[in-house]
């Protein structure tokens, strides 16, 4: 569906992007757009969540005390704790991509639009 809306409001009403064919590089940014937009949304969301989670945890708590700065504590201790379980939902989000190329390339590499 995303695709087909990029399609019509980027491409005809717009005109920013060509809607059909494959002859450079311009002509990949609708498809990347469409299949980036979902998988993209879901691991913001998550790393949201786990952020907040990996924020609330006693050793966050323990570096403020100790002085250190908020991008210390955010950069050493929170970001990397909270992309562990990030790395689990890599392997469904490729899948997820490969089968939603399939449909995105049918509605943006048809001419008969």
């Amino acid at each position: 569906m995303l695709a087909i809306l990029l399609q019509y409001y980027l491409g005809l009403k717009l005109q920013l992007f060509p809607i059909a064919d494959w002859q450079g590089f311009s002509y990949t940014i609708l498809p990347t757009l469409a299949l980036a937009a979902a998988p993209l949304a879901e691991s913001a969301r998550f790393m949201r969540t786990e952020m907040v989670d990996v924020l609330n945890s006693d050793y966050i708590e323990l570096a403020k005390s100790k002085g250190l700065s908020k991008f210390g504590i955010i950069y050493h201790h929170a970001l990397r704790n909270s992309l562990i379980p990030l790395i689990t939902i890599v392997g469904p989000l490729a899948v997820n991509i490969m089968t939603g190329s399939m449909v995105v390339e049918i509605f943006l590499n048809s001419r008969n639009w």
